[in-house]
Protein backbone atom coordinates (compact mmCIF):
# COMPACT_ATOMS: atom_id res chain seq x y z
CA UNK A 1 0.00 0.00 0.00
CA UNK A 2 0.92 3.64 -0.40
CA UNK A 3 -0.71 6.26 1.80
CA UNK A 4 -0.01 9.88 0.91
CA UNK A 5 -2.14 13.01 1.34
CA UNK A 6 -4.34 12.20 -1.66
CA UNK A 7 -4.95 8.62 -0.52
CA UNK A 8 -5.73 9.79 3.01
CA UNK A 9 -8.37 12.14 1.65
CA UNK A 10 -9.99 9.39 -0.44
CA UNK A 11 -10.04 6.85 2.39
CA UNK A 12 -11.35 9.22 5.05
CA UNK A 13 -14.21 10.21 2.73
CA UNK A 14 -15.07 6.74 1.45
CA UNK A 15 -15.11 5.30 4.98
CA UNK A 16 -16.23 8.57 6.64
CA UNK A 17 -13.42 8.62 9.19
CA UNK A 18 -14.18 11.56 11.47
CA UNK A 19 -11.03 11.36 13.64
CA UNK A 20 -7.94 13.55 13.46
CA UNK A 21 -5.63 12.15 10.78
CA UNK A 22 -2.69 13.59 12.70
CA UNK A 23 -3.10 10.92 15.38
CA UNK A 24 -0.82 7.90 15.08
CA UNK A 25 -3.66 5.47 15.74
CA UNK A 26 -5.71 6.95 12.87
CA UNK A 27 -2.72 6.85 10.55
CA UNK A 28 -2.15 3.21 11.43
CA UNK A 29 -5.83 2.48 10.75
CA UNK A 30 -5.59 4.11 7.33
CA UNK A 31 -2.57 1.98 6.46
CA UNK A 32 -4.51 -1.13 7.50
CA UNK A 33 -7.42 -0.13 5.24
CA UNK A 34 -5.08 0.56 2.32
CA UNK A 35 -3.37 -2.80 2.83
CA UNK A 36 -6.70 -4.62 2.72
CA UNK A 37 -7.74 -2.84 -0.49
CA UNK A 38 -4.61 -3.48 -2.58
CA UNK A 39 -5.33 -6.22 -5.17
CA UNK A 40 -2.79 -9.05 -5.26
CA UNK A 41 -0.34 -8.50 -8.09
CA UNK A 42 -1.64 -5.03 -8.94
CA UNK A 43 -0.26 -2.85 -6.18
CA UNK A 44 1.47 -0.39 -8.51
CA UNK A 45 -1.58 0.25 -10.68
CA UNK A 46 -3.90 0.46 -7.68
CA UNK A 47 -1.71 2.91 -5.79
CA UNK A 48 -1.28 5.08 -8.88
CA UNK A 49 -5.05 5.07 -9.38
CA UNK A 50 -5.70 6.03 -5.77
CA UNK A 51 -3.28 8.94 -5.94
CA UNK A 52 -4.77 10.20 -9.21
CA UNK A 53 -8.31 9.79 -7.84
CA UNK A 54 -7.38 11.99 -4.91
CA UNK A 55 -5.55 14.55 -7.03
CA UNK A 56 -8.02 14.88 -9.94
CA UNK A 57 -11.44 13.92 -8.57
CA UNK A 58 -11.47 13.70 -4.76
CA UNK A 59 -9.84 17.11 -4.46
CA UNK A 60 -9.54 19.08 -1.19
CA UNK A 61 -11.91 21.83 -2.35
CA UNK A 62 -15.03 21.21 -4.44
CA UNK A 63 -14.48 17.48 -5.07
CA UNK A 64 -16.02 16.14 -8.30
CA UNK A 65 -18.21 13.62 -6.52
CA UNK A 66 -20.58 13.04 -9.45
CA UNK A 67 -17.64 11.95 -11.61
CA UNK A 68 -16.17 9.69 -8.93
CA UNK A 69 -16.28 5.93 -9.65
CA UNK A 70 -16.59 5.30 -5.90
CA UNK A 71 -19.50 7.66 -5.22
CA UNK A 72 -21.90 4.76 -4.62
CA UNK A 73 -19.61 3.43 -1.87
CA UNK A 74 -18.57 6.75 -0.33
CA UNK A 75 -20.06 7.17 3.15
CA UNK A 76 -19.10 10.84 3.39
CA UNK A 77 -20.76 11.61 0.02
CA UNK A 78 -23.86 9.73 1.14
CA UNK A 79 -24.11 11.85 4.29
CA UNK A 80 -23.02 15.08 2.64
CA UNK A 81 -19.94 15.58 4.82
CA UNK A 82 -17.21 15.09 2.21
CA UNK A 83 -16.12 18.71 2.57
CA UNK A 84 -15.31 18.02 6.25
CA UNK A 85 -13.03 15.06 5.58
CA UNK A 86 -10.26 14.49 6.37
CA UNK A 87 -10.38 15.90 9.89
CA UNK A 88 -7.26 17.86 10.78
CA UNK A 89 -7.13 19.29 14.27
CA UNK A 90 -5.08 22.45 14.38
CA UNK A 91 -2.39 22.13 17.02
CA UNK A 92 -2.29 24.79 19.69
CA UNK A 93 1.05 26.51 20.01
CA UNK A 94 2.49 25.85 23.49
CA UNK A 95 2.31 28.88 25.76
CA UNK A 96 5.60 30.08 27.23
CA UNK A 97 5.98 29.73 30.99
CA UNK A 98 8.86 30.55 33.30
CA UNK A 99 9.92 28.48 36.30
CA UNK A 100 12.66 29.02 38.88
CA UNK A 101 14.36 25.92 40.27
CA UNK A 102 16.94 25.68 43.03
CA UNK A 103 19.24 22.67 43.37
CA UNK A 104 20.30 22.21 47.02
CA UNK A 105 23.14 19.79 47.72
CA UNK A 106 24.71 18.62 50.98
CA UNK A 107 28.43 18.17 51.39
CA UNK A 108 27.94 14.41 51.00
CA UNK A 109 26.33 14.95 47.59
CA UNK A 110 22.71 14.31 48.55
CA UNK A 111 20.13 16.57 46.92
CA UNK A 112 16.93 17.97 48.43
CA UNK A 113 13.69 17.05 46.64
CA UNK A 114 10.12 18.13 47.35
CA UNK A 115 6.83 16.58 46.34
CA UNK A 116 4.42 18.61 44.23
CA UNK A 117 0.69 18.79 45.04
CA UNK A 118 -1.36 15.97 43.55
CA UNK A 119 -3.27 18.38 41.31
CA UNK A 120 -1.74 20.71 38.76
CA UNK A 121 1.41 20.67 36.67
CA UNK A 122 3.47 17.49 37.29
CA UNK A 123 1.01 16.54 40.04
CA UNK A 124 2.43 14.26 42.74
CA UNK A 125 5.91 14.10 41.24
CA UNK A 126 9.18 14.81 43.05
CA UNK A 127 11.39 17.70 41.99
CA UNK A 128 13.99 20.17 43.18
CA UNK A 129 12.32 23.18 44.89
CA UNK A 130 10.60 25.05 42.08
CA UNK A 131 8.43 28.15 41.77
CA UNK A 132 6.14 28.89 38.83
CA UNK A 133 6.80 32.50 37.85
CA UNK A 134 3.63 34.16 36.55
CA UNK A 135 3.75 36.82 33.81
CA UNK A 136 2.74 39.59 36.26
CA UNK A 137 5.58 38.68 38.64
CA UNK A 138 8.21 41.32 37.89
CA UNK A 139 10.80 39.90 40.32
CA UNK A 140 14.11 38.74 38.89
CA UNK A 141 14.74 34.97 38.79
CA UNK A 142 17.49 35.45 41.39
CA UNK A 143 15.05 37.17 43.78
CA UNK A 144 12.52 34.38 43.27
CA UNK A 145 15.21 31.78 43.96
CA UNK A 146 16.07 33.55 47.22
CA UNK A 147 12.38 33.46 48.16
CA UNK A 148 12.32 29.71 47.47
CA UNK A 149 15.24 29.25 49.88
CA UNK A 150 13.61 31.49 52.52
CA UNK A 151 10.49 29.32 52.38
CA UNK A 152 12.57 26.26 53.27
CA UNK A 153 15.07 27.55 55.83
CA UNK A 154 16.15 30.68 57.67
CA UNK A 155 19.75 30.13 56.61
CA UNK A 156 21.12 32.37 53.89
CA UNK A 157 22.57 30.82 50.77
CA UNK A 158 24.90 31.80 47.99
CA UNK A 159 23.15 31.21 44.69
CA UNK A 160 25.03 30.26 41.53
CA UNK A 161 23.10 30.82 38.31
CA UNK A 162 23.26 27.98 35.79
CA UNK A 163 22.17 27.99 32.16
CA UNK A 164 18.42 27.82 31.63
CA UNK A 165 16.76 24.47 31.03
CA UNK A 166 14.03 24.30 28.39
CA UNK A 167 11.31 21.70 28.24
CA UNK A 168 8.31 21.40 25.93
CA UNK A 169 4.95 19.98 27.01
CA UNK A 170 1.83 19.65 24.89
CA UNK A 171 0.47 23.07 25.86
CA UNK A 172 3.47 24.71 27.52
CA UNK A 173 6.96 25.78 26.56
CA UNK A 174 8.89 25.85 29.82
CA UNK A 175 11.93 27.97 30.50
CA UNK A 176 13.51 27.04 33.82
CA UNK A 177 15.90 29.49 35.47
CA UNK A 178 18.16 27.12 37.37
CA UNK A 179 20.29 27.89 40.43
CA UNK A 180 22.56 25.95 42.77
CA UNK A 181 22.39 26.94 46.45
CA UNK A 182 25.49 26.79 48.63
CA UNK A 183 25.16 26.96 52.44
CA UNK A 184 27.81 27.32 55.12
CA UNK A 185 26.48 24.31 57.02
CA UNK A 186 24.20 22.36 54.64
CA UNK A 187 24.23 19.22 56.79
CA UNK A 188 22.10 21.04 59.39
CA UNK A 189 19.38 22.05 56.93
CA UNK A 190 15.78 20.92 56.89
CA UNK A 191 15.20 19.06 60.11
CA UNK A 192 12.35 16.56 59.85
CA UNK A 193 12.82 15.17 56.36
CA UNK A 194 10.36 12.33 56.90
CA UNK A 195 7.26 14.54 56.68
CA UNK A 196 6.52 13.25 53.20
CA UNK A 197 6.83 16.61 51.45
CA UNK A 198 10.61 16.79 51.24
CA UNK A 199 13.62 14.56 51.67
CA UNK A 200 17.29 14.13 50.89
CA UNK A 201 18.14 11.75 48.07
CA UNK A 202 21.67 10.40 48.04
CA UNK A 203 21.97 8.47 44.78
CA UNK A 204 20.36 7.38 41.52
CA UNK A 205 18.59 4.50 43.28
CA UNK A 206 16.86 7.03 45.51
CA UNK A 207 15.71 9.01 42.49
CA UNK A 208 14.20 5.96 40.87
CA UNK A 209 12.44 4.89 44.06
CA UNK A 210 10.65 8.26 44.24
CA UNK A 211 9.92 8.67 40.57
CA UNK A 212 10.95 11.91 38.89
CA UNK A 213 10.11 13.41 35.53
CA UNK A 214 12.28 14.25 32.56
CA UNK A 215 12.37 17.94 33.45
CA UNK A 216 13.81 17.25 36.90
CA UNK A 217 16.41 14.97 35.36
CA UNK A 218 17.39 17.75 32.98
CA UNK A 219 17.77 20.17 35.88
CA UNK A 220 19.88 17.73 37.92
CA UNK A 221 22.00 16.98 34.88
CA UNK A 222 22.52 20.70 34.36
CA UNK A 223 23.66 21.00 37.98
CA UNK A 224 25.93 17.95 37.53
CA UNK A 225 24.14 15.99 40.23
CA UNK A 226 24.18 12.17 40.12
CA UNK A 227 21.60 11.39 37.48
CA UNK A 228 21.46 9.41 34.28
CA UNK A 229 21.11 11.69 31.30
CA UNK A 230 17.45 11.78 30.15
CA UNK A 231 16.72 10.16 26.84
CA UNK A 232 16.74 12.67 23.99
CA UNK A 233 17.10 15.47 26.50
CA UNK A 234 17.62 18.91 25.02
CA UNK A 235 19.67 20.87 27.50
CA UNK A 236 20.05 23.91 25.25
Amino acid sequence: PLVDGNVIRVLTRVFDIDQDVGQKAVQSHLWDIASALVPIGCAGEFNQGMMELGALVCSPIEPRCLACPWKHFCAAYRDGVQQFRPVKVKKTKPKPQELVSVVIKRTDGAVWLTKRPEKGLFGGMWEVPTHEKHPDDDRSPHTVAQAVISHLTDQSAHLVCLADVRHTLTHRQLRVHTFCAHFESPSDLFVGTADGNGRWVADEHGLRSLGIGTLTRKILQRAKVFCDEPKQANLL
